[in-house]
């Protein structure tokens, strides 16, 4: 049921937004918490407060120091190019899974040209 989804916004102070989070996380009954976006270490105050009500967390994020954080609490952590790609885990459009291997095949096409111009300067 989406009338039941919350969302919290945050202002100004992340460490307020993440006790807000904490708050609702405890006194709700949450079935899962999908954290993603941009969090610094605030993220261990919500993280630790859903792993203690042994709440489902997918937590992705692009700061190395929430990302040690996620790591210690939950195995379904979105690092790097996988935050980009979670449309295309979630909902499997056959457009959104060519365009990873597109992405994928172009990558190899950067890495081989590299490494050819690398060794044809060495020759």
């Amino acid at each position: 049921d989406l009338s039941l989804t919350q969302f919290v916004a945050h202002d100004t102070d992340p460490f307020a937004y993440s006790a807000g989070v904490a708050a609702l996380l405890q006194q709700q009954r949450v079935a899962s918490n999908i954290m993603v976006g941009r969090f610094g270490p605030e993220l261990a105050i919500m993280a630790e407060a859903a792993n203690r009500q042994q709440i489902d967390q997918v937590i992705g994020t692009d700061d190395p120091t929430a990302l040690a954080v996620a790591v210690t609490v939950t195995d379904d952590v979105l690092i790097g190019e996988e935050l980009f790609a979670t449309s295309a885990y979630l909902e499997g459009k056959a457009s959104q899974i060519a365009s990873l291997q597109l992405q994928d095949i172009l990558r190899w096409i950067v890495v081989l040209f590299i490494l050819g111009t690398a060794v044809y300067q060495l020759v």
